[in-house]
């Protein structure tokens, strides 16, 4: 990262996101206790959106998460691939079997401290508060990761990622930043309510009595009522 930014011929502003990745990185050593292994000393320009894709997938008639286990992660409820083509052929069964699917990029990932984490195009490429707080968060990974728990991990690193960019934001005295961060917070959590709403009536329709036919006609409407309230 620092070669990047000393070269003459980098772009002035990505010279500027890797100061400011650099910066995060000091302050979730320093001000948050995060470990320091290495990672984001590292810069990698993928050329491409993502690193990785990241299925999903729960049964027609359920809200539960397929899980796939592995050494060392233990079981997750999503599966990666480096691939955007292999994980939707991975998909494509599970999606003609009758299985809800979602095929999703993420900007990062985190080897759990393993190995030193590169900072990647992918993660630069976002807005600045976005990149520092998804930093926080990859970082809160190889603080603690319970095996077998996706849950668990992804509220924690999730949880570490939001209050850490409060203290980031206070930090540097950018109350602007610290009110449009806040607000989408306010946003984020009437999101939720909606899908709460939905979620117990899917409990509902699902556990309920008719057909099959029957349940997919008031998923259908539940799902629709949920698209027009967001």
């Amino acid at each position: 990262v620092a070669a990047v930014i000393a070269d003459p011929a980098t772009p002035a502003a990505l010279r500027r996101k890797l100061e400011v990745a650099g910066e995060a990185v000091a302050f979730a050593h320093g001000a948050l206790g995060l470990p320091d292994n290495g990672s984001y000393r590292h810069y990698v320009d993928l050329g491409r959106e993502y690193p990785v894709w990241n299925v999903f997938a729960a049964p027609e008639f359920s809200l539960d998460l397929a899980t796939w286990c592995f050494p060392v992660a233990g079981c997750t409820a999503y599966r990666g691939f480096f691939s955007r083509d292999e994980a939707a052929r991975f998909a494509a069964p599970l999606a003609a079997a009758g299985a809800d699917t979602f095929v999703g990029g993420a900007s990062a990932y985190s080897t759990l401290g393993f190995l030193r984490d590169p900072l990647l195009s992918s993660v630069v490429a976002l807005p600045p508060d976005a990149m520092v707080g998804l930093l926080f968060h990859e970082l809160a990974h190889q603080q603690l990761y319970v095996a077998g728990d996706t849950a668990f991990n992804e509220s924690f690193a999730t949880l570490v990622e939001q209050e850490g960019l409060v203290r980031w934001l206070t930090a540097r005295g950018d109350q602007a930043g610290l009110c449009r961060f806040l607000g989408g917070l306010e946003r984020e959590r009437a999101v939720r309510a909606l899908f709460e709403v939905a979620r117990s009536r899917l409990r509902t329709i699902y556990a309920g009595p008719g057909t099959d036919e029957a349940r997919r006609s008031a998923k259908a409407a539940v799902i629709g009522e949920l698209r027009a309230g967001y």
